[in-house]
């Protein structure tokens, strides 16, 4: 059984790399590079799921600094919300 929730559920995509290390820092912004460097993907596919992520509401551009862009998960999304259900029913299955 893997330690991360996600994985062992849902298999081991870059998105859910993604998702699961947002959520894990709800109050922390992160740039493209510094995502696709924690979740051990490509900055490419990094940026790829970003853009999902936008279209379904997941995140949220917080700031610019510079020439960067800021993300960070959208707390005020529902879907959020549910995803974090999701990760504490599995997390609770995996340690009772």
């Amino acid at each position: 059984m893997t330690e991360k929730p996600f994985e062992g559920v849902l298999g081991n995509t870059v998105q859910l790399r993604l998702i699961e290390y947002l959520l894990a820092l709800p109050k922390l912004d992160f740039t493209v590079t510094e995502l696709a460097r924690k979740a051990n993907v490509s900055r490419q596919s990094s940026n790829d799921a970003l853009k999902g992520f936008f279209q379904w509401k997941l995140v949220q551009k917080v700031s610019r600094r510079g020439n960067m862009n800021f993300y960070a998960i959208d707390l005020d999304s529902p879907i959020v919300a549910a995803l974090y259900n999701f990760n504490e029913a599995i997390t609770g299955e995996m340690y009772p």
